[in-house]
């Protein structure tokens, strides 16, 4: 996956979603990994997260962890289609431990984990990932993703949930306080964010 200067542009194309797009009732927001091309804006070259406060949230630290430390963030992830969480999911290994293929929700008994990573690395079952709200990034970088650490719930982003599953490089978007502190031991500092989006994407 090519590695990407940080460029705050609105998407001007369609994202690739192999006509995922469905028919919603007013107001109800898209499932999980088929949000529209309307939804999304480009915040890399080539990434994606949800258009509005999640992306203009990721643009802002990125300015800061350049202007900061001169580090540029890059990502090896972001917005996630339904398709492409499916592709990555390694189904043999839920089967073996006791998932089915025909699951629609995951079997929390079952093992959850990256196809080719001989189950070292976990991923969320399909349709369940923040990946699909566009609400989470994989950083490279283990500079950036020590700064994000430290510094990212300034922003609204977490490592929360990458501490819980042992990735040092997966964080998520979020207005939950308990979330938004320095997680990396160094302090507990809870912050507020001066401005919160007016609705909080569906986890």
């Amino acid at each position: 996956i090519p590695l990407e200067d940080i460029i705050p542009v609105e998407a001007k194309t369609p994202h690739d979603y192999n006509g995922a797009a469905q028919e919603l009732g007013a107001g109800a927001p898209p499932p999980n990994g088929r949000l529209q091309p309307g939804d999304l804006q480009y915040v890399t070259k080539s990434f994606q997260l949800r258009k509005g406060e999640i992306a203009d949230s990721f643009l802002r630290m990125a300015e800061a962890a350049k202007a900061q430390k001169g580090i540029t963030i890059k990502l090896n992830s972001a917005y996630r289609t339904f398709e492409s969480q499916q592709n990555l999911f390694d189904w043999d290994l839920y089967v073996a431990s006791g998932g089915k293929r025909t699951d629609t929700t995951a079997n929390k008994n079952a093992k959850r984990f990256v196809r080719g990573s001989n189950g070292t690395t976990a991923v969320a079952f399909p349709g369940t990932s923040n990946h699909g709200l566009g609400k989470a990034i994989d950083v490279q970088g283990t500079k950036a993703q020590d700064w994000i650490k430290k510094n990212g719930f300034n922003y609204g982003w977490s490592w929360a949930e990458g501490k819980r599953v042992n990735e040092n490089w997966h964080f998520t978007y979020t207005t939950d306080k308990n979330e938004l502190q320095d997680l990396t031991g160094s302090q507990t500092e809870a912050i507020v964010l001066a401005s919160s989006p007016t609705t909080t994407p569906t986890t």
